[in-house]
């Protein structure tokens, strides 16, 4: 992708038109940053440097310890974006970003801040590949239903424990996975205290810490209305 004071320039208007939001690595989100970083991905071409795929995007950071999830956005280009992507020096970009911010990024991403929330996200937003069950099993996890966590969970486990030795190594997505089963089964009060944990070392990894704001883990049991059918922020 083009540098990232270039990146910094080329969002100026956006970050005017949406204060409150700060672009990083790759990333346009909202503040502040507590357990989920809300907002876009921008997904580089591998031919263009200048071109990019733009991805709604939601990341647990209590996820995993290794740096972010990509899979999180969605797997297909938002709607109003061009099937192979945009240039960001194009003269237009910013204006044609504002809208689609507007029409499908902060409806779908912005108001996510409980895991009845990132639940509702993933099951509308998420179309195809990856792990889902993992994503909704986080969702449950910070609903504090860690019976249905668990559940969702161990088939998983089990693939990751049969098929793929090296999601077991330390630092791996899939040790995370393992590890909080692992928790939920044998010591489920750890539970908050390693999601923290884990969600600090995300922070540091991926060189956040300017951008959050630390709170404790609890277990959020509001169930929010659905994203949208609530104002736009």
């Amino acid at each position: 992708m083009v540098k990232a004071q270039d990146m910094q320039s080329i969002l100026g208007p956006v970050k005017r038109a949406f204060p409150g939001w700060a672009y990083h690595r790759g990333w346009f989100f909202q503040l502040p940053i507590d357990f989920y970083l809300r907002g876009m991905a921008f997904k580089q071409s591998w031919s263009n440097k200048h071109v990019v795929e733009v991805l709604h995007c939601v990341y647990p950071l209590f996820e995993s310890d290794g740096g972010l999830h990509g899979s999180w956005g969605t797997s297909r280009p938002i709607p109003g974006t061009p099937n192979h992507g945009w240039k960001v020096t194009s003269p237009d970009f910013a204006g044609k970003l504002i809208e689609v911010m507007h029409d499908a990024i902060v409806p779908a991403t912005a108001n996510i801040t409980t895991g009845a929330d990132f639940l509702y996200y993933l099951e509308t937003q998420r179309f195809s590949h990856g792990w889902p069950d993992w994503g909704k099993a986080l969702a449950h996890v910070h609903m504090g239903d860690l019976e249905r966590a668990a559940e969702l969970l161990r088939p998983y486990a089990k693939i990751i424990r049969t098929d793929h030795p090296r999601l077991q190594e330390p630092g791996t997505w899939g040790s995370s996975l393992l590890r909080i089963l692992e928790l939920i089964e044998t010591d489920p009060a750890a539970v908050p205290a390693h999601c923290e944990a884990v969600a600090r070392q995300a922070v540091k990894t991926n060189k956040l810490e300017k951008f959050w704001e630390p709170v404790p883990f609890v277990y959020d049991t509001r169930r929010s209305p659905r994203p949208d059918a609530r104002p736009a922020e």
